[in-house]
């Protein structure tokens, strides 16, 4: 298996590479220290990293990176190793997401473990379905590997529903709290589901199937259009046109309008990351749509605490992700010759396009070819 190990950072004593290839590195501030009782490298999450000016020559070929990865009770983790072209969309990157602060306040991902690659490939969007008879999908979240939509369905006798997402346009009605006429936001708590309602600005509680605890009245409400991350870009949502844009360095691309409605404004008002996915809900269609740029592998988890061994293997036209020597996300297959992975950038160590990372790592390996689960439980 050395013969194929094309990096090698221990982090135990110093900085250095420790594989043949011996590739040097430059420090932006991290330390040699000790965290959860193991020596490792100490990123602050604010402005440490390591920078590797090198070529891996991944190309479109197979490839795995494993590591250890030691985080604590935060909401931002950060990326993890990254070399990934923003400009060309072209590269490679793994990281722990938290998409915060949507439209309509809702927490859509909550340190989900992501894999991706890209070389500039967008794909259409797919339209997955109107959840019940919805006119405005006020939120999107992802918690316990689920997609979660809350919406405004617009009647006399019509509620504010909460839907999970059943795959295709299938949607399963999770119920609604008793004094809502619209979801209008949600969190994910201390591994449960709380939303935000409207017009009575009270906190409800998801208990499962369609039951819900209030925990009383919230102060207001606060609303900004829709923004996510996803794959290493930014994408928006806007009003009126309900368009899609990608922030492309000073720029923005305009990419799809999604609600092609008669209504004078018309809104991208949610989005969220799931698997592999970028999800858009919209008013007034209350349509739910999702599109791929490259391919991603999510781990659509909440990424727990402590010391973690994660893998991200690369291998036959496949991303899978490993999580203590346990598969826990993979891609459908592609074409790899469409991916050529080999960035005109340096590999970034704990930074990246979402954030710097905030934790410890040590015993990180790249290797040139895809490790088996077998190989992969044997690093632990």
């Amino acid at each position: 298996m050395d013969s194929d190990l094309i990096a090698h950072w221990p982090f135990q004593e110093d900085l250095n590479d420790h594989s043949k290839s011996g590739l040097s590195i430059q420090n932006h501030g991290v330390e040699i220290g000790e965290s959860g009782g193991q020596r490792s490298a100490q990123f602050n999450g604010a402005e440490t990293f390591l920078e590797v000016p090198c070529n891996l020559s991944i190309g479109t070929g197979d490839f795995s990176c494993a590591g250890w990865i030691y985080t604590e009770e935060t909401e931002v983790v950060g990326d993890i190793l990254s070399q990934f072209d923003p400009e060309t969309r072209q590269g490679w990157q793994i990281s722990v997401l938290t998409n915060t602060g949507m439209t309509s306040t809702a927490q859509s991902n909550y340190r989900n473990l992501h894999f991706g690659i890209d070389n500039g490939h967008l794909g259409a969007w797919t339209d997955c379905g109107r959840p019940g008879q919805a006119v405005k999908i006020s939120a999107l979240s992802t918690l316990g590997g689920h997609l979660y939509a809350g919406t405004f369905e617009n009647g006399e006798e019509e509620v504010g529903h909460l839907w999970r997402y059943e795959g295709g346009a299938e949607w399963t009605d999770c119920g609604c709290p008793e004094t809502s006429t619209q979801t209008y936001s949600a969190v994910t708590f201390e591994g449960a589901l709380y939303v935000g309602t409207w017009p009575q600005g009270e906190v409800y509680r998801y208990d499962g199937s369609t039951t819900w605890t209030c925990l009383g009245r919230a102060g207001y409400e606060r609303e900004i259009m829709a923004m996510g991350l996803y794959n290493g870009k930014v994408y928006i949502g806007s009003l009126p046109m309900a368009n899609v844009w990608r922030m492309d360095g000073n720029r923005f691309t305009f990419l799809e309008s999604l609600d092609s409605t008669s209504a004078p404004l018309r809104r991208v008002w949610s989005m969220a990351v799931y698997q592999g996915r970028l999800y858009a809900g919209t008013l007034p269609s209350g349509h739910v749509y999702s599109v791929e740029a490259g391919k991603v592998a999510t781990w659509d988890h909440a990424f727990p605490e402590g010391w973690r061994h994660v893998a991200a293997v690369k291998q036959g036209g496949v991303l899978t992700l490993y999580v203590d020597g346990i598969p826990v996300a993979t891609t459908d297959s592609f074409n790899p010759k469409r991916y050529d992975l080999n960035p005109n950038c340096p590999l970034l160590i704990g930074f990246g396009a979402h954030d710097y990372f905030k934790g410890a790592l040590r015993d990180i390996r790249i290797y040139r070819r895809g490790l088996t689960q077998r190989e992969i439980q044997r690093l632990q």
